[in-house]
């Protein structure tokens, strides 16, 4: 992490970093990813009153993909477990990090 009077040249320029970065790891079984499906999404969504239009503009994917994939037309792939997984286990850690603030 850099302090916020610390300067950085890139390309000829001096650039004064006037922000922090925080960042904290979220800790997950193995097992979790690997055996996350369909009900999980569902059960996510229904727990963090998401729709899948939500999930739509959260996730930048077009309605017709999201379709397929929540009404099992296709298998879920290893990235498409790992996009929702983390989507949801960001969503949960923002919400409860919201909370704690106030």
């Amino acid at each position: 992490m850099h302090s916020n009077t610390e300067r950085w040249s890139v390309v000829g320029k001096t650039l004064k970093i006037t922000n922090t970065i925080h960042v904290r790891p979220v800790p997950f079984k193995k097992d979790d990813l690997h055996n996350f499906n369909i009900s999980d999404v569902e059960r996510e969504m229904t727990e963090l009153g998401l729709k899948p239009k939500d999930l739509v503009k959260l996730l930048d994917i077009d309605k017709s993909s999201m379709s397929i994939i929540l009404n099992e037309g296709r298998a879920m792939t290893k990235p498409h477990k790992a996009m929702f997984f983390y989507l949801f286990k960001s969503l949960k850690h923002n919400k409860t990090t919201s909370v704690a603030r106030y």
